[in-house]
């Protein structure tokens, strides 16, 4: 197995961080806090989709990605 670089790891741990703030502020401009929530991707542009559900009382989300860059953090 071919180990990635750790200038590769901090470029995706940065985008996710990016992607993830991006998407909280879609979620807190909508005043949803689960569903389904549309917004610019920060990395291309693209138009991103965040998913969010509750089971178990807790909030999870699956399925969240840019249909431009293909990025995704779920």
């Amino acid at each position: 197995m071919k180990k990635a670089s750790k200038e590769k790891i901090d470029k995706l741990l940065v985008d996710i961080q990016k992607f993830i703030e991006a998407e909280n502020q879609a979620f807190d401009a909508a005043g949803l806090e689960v569903g389904r929530v549309e917004f610019e991707c920060p990395l291309c542009g693209g138009k991103a989709v965040g998913n969010r559900y509750m089971f178990g009382g807790r909030i999870g989300g699956l399925g969240s990605g840019c249909t431009g860059c293909d990025f995704s953090h779920t």
